[in-house]
């Protein structure tokens, strides 16, 4: 979203070239996200031989379960109300209705750039398709960035607190440059 988002002109200057191949970077990611999903939903650590990883992603599953509410985890969105073609998968969704607050963790798996959480486009994407998806009367809305494999002065495990009715404003802004697109 970040692209298309600064450079709406990109979507159709895009359009018909193929898709960019694979790397051995996103094909790392994809197996962690894998790996992640499938210790979360079993409730217990999968076998890998990759032992590195297991230490990686604990960081990541440590940080899901430790926040308490209904989880949601690998939950695809679609946000075709606001704009067509619109959707996602959220990472993690857990919705805490003790304090009102809907919990969107997004991990990345890359170890050379940190990714900033504050003022995060995709993450404030994926907030709002978690609001709208689930329909969950929250608050608050925390986007957290888990990102176990590169520093940054704020750590592994980066968030930013939204109000719910501020994502609704980004609904409107996003519905606008997704016209752009077009």
């Amino acid at each position: 979203m970040e692209r298309w988002a600064n450079c709406p002109g990109s979507i159709n200057l895009s359009k018909d070239l193929p898709p960019a191949p694979s790397s051995p970077y996103a094909e790392e990611g994809t197996k962690a996200h894998e790996f992640a999903e499938k210790w979360l939903r079993e409730k217990k650590r999968p076998v890998t031989p990759d032992l590195d990883m297991v230490g990686y992603v604990s960081v990541y599953v440590g940080h899901v379960n430790g926040l308490r509410g209904r989880k949601m985890i690998e939950q695809s969105f679609n946000l075709s109300s606001i704009a067509p073609d619109l959707g996602g998968t959220c990472d993690a969704i857990v919705m805490n209705s003790e304090t009102k607050t809907l919990h969107v963790v997004d991990l990345k798996y890359g170890a050379g750039i940190p990714v900033e959480v504050v003022g995060n486009k995709q993450l404030k994407y994926y907030a709002l398709g978690a609001l709208l998806h689930t329909g969950f009367p929250c608050e608050t809305v925390e986007i957290t960035i888990v990102q176990p494999r590169c520093n940054h002065p704020q750590g592994f495990i980066r968030s930013e607190q939204i109000p719910a009715l501020e994502l609704l404003d980004f609904a409107a802004e996003l519905k606008e440059v997704a016209e752009l697109c077009d």
